[in-house]
């Protein structure tokens, strides 16, 4: 049987304990405020982040890891391991993907396959926690690249925003445009493509109603399809997002449920307050 390691990068914001369980190992992020560097989960933890996001100051920007963090880790990996399978965040939003497969190119083509999940977060989160319970079952590389691929295709994610604030800052939404749909009490309900962009899934009101209309939405969905995985991402917002991960329990009882903060490399631009479901179908 192969023995296979599992890379994802920290854009994939699992809780420690799921990736000590599963014997993930984790490729960092980088996050600047200003002249100052950190390495995400390593010398900056999501507590810190929002902390200093909330303090204002210079805003955040952040970089996919270098390609020297990706040779050392799978040199170090193929030392006790026979195949590498590096999965990562959407080539579309993020450099990542592309560094992991230039270093893999450069370490050993051969024995490791690197995947474009084509998305992020959570969503990455549980691609990989499939991937890791597959291997732990002994189930071979082509089997769990199968799973992946079938998961990838069965992914619906949605955000919703508090504040367009940190979206606009971060130059992801044109400040005219940001700046309007506040003063309508509008926020963007933002999805993942099929191809791992971000997109427009609708708008909707700002209000105490956003959620429970969210969750109504999902459930018309579904129909009479019973989601197999439900993640719920928060920013800061552990409160809203127990209550979140209540309701989803109440309406979809057979799911595995999943809750996460989001980590400084989406909460950068998503900003304090946030929410979001993700689920699969298959």
């Amino acid at each position: 049987m192969q023995k296979i390691a599992l890379v994802v990068d920290s854009l994939a914001d699992l809780p420690p304990d799921v990736i000590a369980e599963h014997n993930i190992h984790t490729i960092p992020i980088r996050i600047r405020f200003g002249t100052d560097e950190y390495t995400d989960r390593v010398d900056l933890d999501t507590a810190r982040f929002y902390l200093k996001l909330a303090a204002g100051g210079e805003f955040p920007k952040t970089s996919q890891p270098p390609p020297g963090d990706f040779i050392k880790l799978y040199e170090s990996l193929l030392d006790e391991y026979d195949h590498i399978l590096s999965l990562h965040i959407s080539s579309q939003l993020s450099g990542t993907y592309s560094t992991a497969v230039s270093a893999a190119e450069r370490v050993s083509p051969s024995r490791i396959t690197v995947v474009d999940t084509k998305s992020g977060g959570l969503a990455e989160g549980i691609i990989a926690v499939r991937a890791a319970e597959l291997i732990e079952q002994g189930k071979s590389l082509e089997e769990v690249l199968s799973d992946i691929q079938t998961l990838v295709a069965n992914r619906r994610i949605y955000i919703v925003f508090k504040s367009l604030d940190y979206i606009v800052k971060g130059g992801r939404l044109n400040a005219k445009v940001g700046s309007l749909l506040t003063k309508l009490k509008l926020m963007p309900l933002i999805t993942y493509k099929p191809d791992g962009s971000l997109g427009r899934a609708g708008i909707v009101k700002n209000n105490d109603q956003t959620i429970p209309k969210l969750i109504d939405r999902v459930i018309r969905e579904l129909g009479d399809r019973s989601p197999t995985e439900i993640g719920v991402m928060h920013a800061a917002a552990l409160r809203e997002g127990k209550e979140l991960q209540t309701a989803l329990e109440t309406a979809f009882p057979t799911a595995r449920h999943m809750m996460t903060e989001i980590g400084p490399g989406i909460g950068s631009y998503a900003g304090p307050g946030t929410l979001a479901i993700v689920y699969f179908t298959q």
